[in-house]
């Protein structure tokens, strides 16, 4: 199934997105995440397996009605070493099902709250999909905590970026930023150097507590994206007068 369909029906699912509606179905608070979400919203990025996260308080539990249900739990291929963060690496309850395959993660893993604010029904389904604000934010804060605990960050940081570039195909949305959203997705792809990243991130702490505005955070924060932009028009001036 295409997460494209306007209108899926449950038995038309692939094994994987049935996993996702038996969670659901079970009363287990779970969501859908990555590149599934993206797609759903527009992306034209390929799935390569399905991400949920699951409430902290019932991923055990989870763990075990999948395992009961004939769900086998495996260890995650080599090469997802490369893009995951330790966090999910060093986890022991990765569940996949065969021959799809299905990464679970706890919620807070995701900085993801699952209520109905946050998440919805895809329509005919029991898939339980985040709010695109929702996921955007979500993302936000893990990219922030996982660089800011020395974690690799590669996955989700490709995810925000994806993400935010969505964001300009529904100019509507940045009306319903919070400060702190729009300061992260104005500057974080600006940033350049470790040292800016890490006076980006403080500066973005303060906006996220209210400890600074908007405003004063903008005249602080690292652009090396203008200072290229100046060297190249005095580059160009000086090529200009020769």
């Amino acid at each position: 199934m295409s997460m494209h369909d306007d209108d899926p029906d449950e038995s038309e699912l692939s094994p994987d997105y049935r996993l996702a509606s038996l969670l659901e179905e079970s009363g287990i608070k779970s969501c859908v995440v990555g590149e599934a979400v993206t797609m759903y919203y527009g992306s034209n990025q390929v799935l390569p397996e399905l991400h949920i996260v699951i409430a902290d308080e019932q991923f055990d539990g989870a763990r075990a009605m999948l395992r009961s249900s004939g769900y086998e739990e495996i260890e995650l291929r080599e090469d997802h070493d490369v893009s995951f963060p330790t966090v999910l690496r060093q986890l022991q309850y990765r569940l996949l099902c065969y021959p799809e395959t299905v990464v679970m993660a706890p919620a807070s893993v995701w900085h993801l709250e699952i209520d109905d604010s946050t998440t919805f029904l895809l329509p005919n389904t029991s898939i339980r999909m985040p709010h695109f604000l929702a996921y955007l934010r979500a993302l936000i804060r893990t990219v922030a905590a996982l660089t800011m605990a020395g974690e690799n960050i590669l996955y989700f940081d490709h995810q925000f970026h994806v993400m935010a570039e969505l964001v300009e195909e529904r100019p509507e949305l940045m009306t319903m930023f919070t400060p702190s959203d729009r300061f992260f997705v104005d500057f974080y792809p600006k940033q350049r150097t470790r040292t800016g990243l890490r006076k980006f991130l403080r500066l973005w702490q303060e906006v996220e507590r209210e400890t600074m505005s908007f405003q004063h955070a903008e005249e602080l924060v690292p652009r090396p994206d203008l200072k290229m932009k100046a060297l190249k028009q005095k580059w160009a001036s000086k090529r200009s007068c020769n």
